[in-house]
Formats: structure tokens, C-alpha cells, sequence
């Protein structure tokens, strides 16, 4: 989904891609890092996670994420 800078608590009017993934809680606080992983957005911040999608994500991180995700959910 799309969302402003400012949803994510950082500076900026501007829009970007963000992705709500399912998180084990316990997991939660050793993944925020407020560069490109985040508290959830709109979601329960006890389950979820916002990552950012852009450039600087690291893909083998966002596609482990993912697939736990995944797996909590089905």
C-alpha cells in the first residue's frame, strides 16, 4: 500500500510503498529498526510489522519476513 512518510513517524509529505507482514511479538522489538522496518501501521503493533519497500530494503530480509508471515497467517 501507499502511505506518507509522516504515518511512519519519519519526515516528509511524500508517499511510499510499505507492506503490513504478521510477526511473532516476541520477534517484534529486534526487528524495528525505523529505517526500514517500522511499528505496523493501522495494524496491532503486537502482531504486526511495516516494512518499507524501497531501494534500500534489503530483498533476502523482506522475503524472510515474508514467508514467516505467511506461515502465522495460514
Amino acid at each position: 500500500m501507499k502511505i506518507k512518510y509522516k504515518q511512519l513517524s519519519l519526515t516528509g509529505d511524500e508517499e511510499v510503498w510499505v507492506v503490513n507482514l504478521k510477526e511473532d511479538s516476541e520477534e517484534i522489538p529486534s526487528l524495528i529498526d525505523k529505517k526500514s522496518v517500522f511499528p505496523a501501521w493501522h495494524m496491532s503493533k503486537k502482531h504486526w510489522i511495516t516494512v518499507l519497500l524501497t531501494a534500500a530494503t534489503d530483498f533476502n530480509r523482506l522475503r524472510v519476513l515474508t514467508e514467516r508471515s505467511f506461515n502465522l497467517v495460514r
